[in-house]
């Protein structure tokens, strides 16, 4: 799970379903076919339905790339920092898989326990403009070589990553979390007590109550915090 996670960060994601192992559900992929086809197979005779979903993301294995010469080069120039990030890298990640001994077919998996680790290579992908800079000054001056390093670095990561998550990961248009917060409060009576369960289907309501002044006679109580006492004090508040 991890290295697939890893992977969808700096590679790419065949799709947006959580797969379970199969060819065709969430698996990594990189854009390029012949690579990806001798993985999966069929990547030459995709439905359309695949070629256009919105989860579909390739990155060509450019971050990848950019990150490990940005580790190479740190090993090789700056050793003790480069440690640090390693260990930040190992212990935010492969050593929370091994602390963690998660059974495999997780119901909910939970990638973001892995995100430290994605941010401790993304230093290393940093790093890896360095190295292009380096390169590039051997045959030009400094000033143009930090340009075109600058420039490469950008396609290879920010410009190229926003074109191909932007679909996705835009919620510019979604309001259900919302739309649903204002109708559980809109169907209470004055002053009511609403009782919710877990972190998901409160955030919203204390969104609506906190942001936008919507229903704040409604008193929401979570019941996933009740059984803390600064939460039972808080709640024994008064409130407007």
């Amino acid at each position: 799970m991890y290295s697939r996670y890893f992977m969808w960060n700096f590679v790419g994601r065949q799709n947006d379903q959580q797969g379970q192992g199969s060819f065709t559900e969430g698996n990594w992929i990189s854009g390029i076919k012949p690579i990806d086809n001798i993985r999966l197979g069929g990547q030459y005779a995709l439905p359309t339905s695949e070629k256009e979903n919105a989860g579909r993301n390739t990155y060509f294995f450019l971050p990848l790339i950019l990150g490990i010469l940005g580790a190479l080069w740190q090993f090789k120039n700056q050793q003790r920092d480069a440690s640090v990030v390693a260990l930040l890298f190992f212990f935010t990640g492969l050593a929370i898989v091994l602390y963690l001994n998660q059974t495999p077919l997780q119901p909910r998996e939970r990638d973001y326990a892995y995100a430290g680790s994605f941010y401790a290579f993304c230093i290393w992908v940093g790093m890896g403009v360095i190295w292009i800079a380096d390169l590039l000054s051997k045959k030009v001056n400094a000033k143009n070589a930090a340009i075109g390093a600058t420039a490469v670095s950008m396609l290879c990561g920010p410009v190229l990553l926003a074109s191909q998550n932007w679909d996705d990961h835009d919620r510019s248009e979604k309001f259900l979390a919302r739309d649903m917060a204002k109708n559980y409060l809109e169907s209470c009576a004055p002053n009511a007590i609403l009782f919710s369960y877990g972190d998901n289907d409160t955030y919203p309501l204390w969104y609506v109550q906190e942001v936008e002044g919507f229903r704040t006679d409604v008193r929401v109580v979570n019941l996933s915090l009740l059984s803390a006492d600064w939460y039972m004090k808080q709640m024994m508040h008064k409130v407007k």
